[in-house]
Formats: structure tokens, C-alpha cells, sequence
């Protein structure tokens, strides 16, 4: 009886030591990820508020081609209405007469 208690008790230690050793591996694991983990807070700030200032320029840019294209047709179209009221207003005055 005291035998069987006794490789109960080594068969225990043996799974703590087994533990210890795991848990240093694992340790060290884990003390690398949180590593890696504070060089990518480092590193994600500026490069998002690089993108965000990036978009925010492209967006700028596209805004003010957008409006830059809807003044030209606007143009376009008024130069016709003039040009229509100059030449085919009076014709069609004349044909009518």
C-alpha cells in the first residue's frame, strides 16, 4: 500500500515537472507574442494615420475633379444655349416670317 501511494506521489511530481517545462516553453512563447504584439501598436498608429492622411487626399483630389468636370459641362452647356440663341434663334425668326 504504501508503495502504491508512493509512485502516485513520483507519478505526480513527474507530471508537475513535465508542467514546469511545458510552461517555460509556453513562457517564452507568450513573452514573444506580447513583444511582437507592442511593436505592432508601435507601428500601426503612423501607418494608419499615414493612410488616413493619404485618403483623405485622394478624396480631396477626386472632389475637386468631380466639381472641376460638372462646372465644365456646365459650360459646355451654356456656350451652346448662346450659340443657339445667336444663330439658330434668328434663323428660325426668319423662317417664321
Amino acid at each position: 500500500m504504501h508503495q502504491t501511494e508512493k509512485q502516485k506521489i513520483m507519478r505526480g511530481l513527474a507530471r508537475i515537472n513535465d508542467f514546469r517545462k511545458n510552461f517555460r516553453y509556453m513562457h517564452e512563447d507568450i513573452n514573444g507574442r506580447e513583444d511582437m504584439s507592442e511593436e505592432y501598436m508601435r507601428t500601426l498608429a503612423p501607418l494608419m494615420e499615414s493612410m488616413f492622411g493619404k485618403l483623405e487626399e485622394l478624396s480631396m483630389h477626386s472632389e475637386q475633379k468631380f466639381k472641376n468636370k460638372i462646372f465644365q459641362i456646365v459650360r459646355n452647356q451654356q456656350k451652346n444655349c448662346q450659340d443657339d440663341m445667336k444663330i439658330k434663334l434668328p434663323q428660325f425668326y426668319q423662317r417664321l416670317a
